[in-house]
């Protein structure tokens, strides 16, 4: 089994915006990964009249779960971490759930599907983790100088 590093030392996110919390695996071959994450109720996107994380909060998670995947191979090379990366699109969003309840483990999962120079697109999935129900997917186009 492989010790990644702590999200923080990839990802410029911190504090309560640092949604993903490990590195589950990467396959630098086929340029896959999984991340997981687990917010509470004292995450800043809760919303306790519903009392559960909007559906919407799962762009962000996987969009980090992204992060993770392009930012460890550059880890692996000696590239520094970046200091700030830009989602540009959204498409093929899809959600199968109401809203997230709070302290849900989730898993992401990613892959490269395209890259060209600062630019890459990649297939995202949010799964509950206990039971790999899929919760939702996206291809998500990003920029990262």
């Amino acid at each position: 089994m492989t010790d990644f590093p702590p999200p923080e030392k990839l990802l410029p996110h911190r504090g309560n915006m640092l949604l993903v919390h490990q590195l589950e695996c990467v396959d630098l071959e086929s340029m896959r990964s999984s991340a997981l994450a687990q917010l509470g109720e004292d995450c800043l996107f809760y919303d306790s009249a519903k009392g559960c994380l909007p559906t919407e909060i799962s762009i962000e998670i996987m969009a980090q779960g992204v992060g993770l995947l392009t930012c460890y191979r550059d880890y692996l090379q000696g590239t520094p971490p970046v200091e700030s990366a830009m989602l540009l699109s959204v498409k093929k969003y899809a959600v199968y759930c109401e809203g997230i309840p709070a302290n849900t483990l989730l898993r992401t999962t990613n892959e490269i599907a395209m890259e060209d120079g600062p630019i890459g697109v990649y297939n995202c999935e949010l799964y509950r983790a206990e039971d790999s129900t899929l919760l939702a997917q996206a291809e998500l186009t990003a920029y990262k100088p």
